[in-house]
């Protein structure tokens, strides 16, 4: 099933598989892949809207791994409808993770830009941990989510080569 947020009605519209284009779905399965996925890990993920963190989350809740959502107030039935367990976004996430989610979290899946290398500090996360996914332009459009990403890569110890939203 995939989850979808219809404007305006208080619950996702539930499609079928069948919806999703091969695209969106291989890179749902390499990004629920990329965790190896197994009982006893936590997984955290944003973006829980967008096709393939949705479909991505779900293959991770299957091999029996908790989902953790990340979510805005009006994002907060789409987990729900999936079995996913959501958390509150905004001030304050990380100490409302650490509260639901004592032992920790083995890996963030982040498609909406907001796992800062601040946040994965303070959670504990391991820069080789977080996977992202983002493709939805973050507020600030493409160069803030070429920014966004250069972060996490220096936080991973890596280098991206230099992006320019302009061309």
């Amino acid at each position: 099933m995939l989850a979808t947020e219809t404007p305006g009605t208080p619950a996702p519209r539930i499609g079928s598989y069948k919806e999703v284009p091969p695209t969106i779905a291989t890179a749902a399965w390499a990004a629920a892949d990329a965790f190896a996925p197994v009982p006893g890990q936590t997984i955290l993920v944003t973006g829980i809207n967008l096709p393939v963190v949705c479909i991505a989350a779900q293959l991770i809740r299957l091999c029996g791994a908790r989902v953790l959502a990340v979510v805005s107030a009006g994002e907060a039935c789409i987990p729900k409808a999936l079995g996913i367990e959501a958390v509150g976004g905004g001030q304050g996430v990380a100490g409302r993770v650490r509260a639901i989610a004592p032992s920790g979290i083995s890996g963030c899946l982040d498609g909406e830009t907001v796992i800062t290398p601040e946040l994965a500090r303070d959670l504990g996360i391991v820069a080789e941990c977080i996977h992202s996914v983002t493709t939805a332009p973050a507020a600030g459009g493409d160069q803030a989510v070429a920014d966004h990403l250069r972060k996490l890569t220096e936080y991973a110890g890596l280098t991206l080569p230099a992006y320019s939203a302009q061309g």
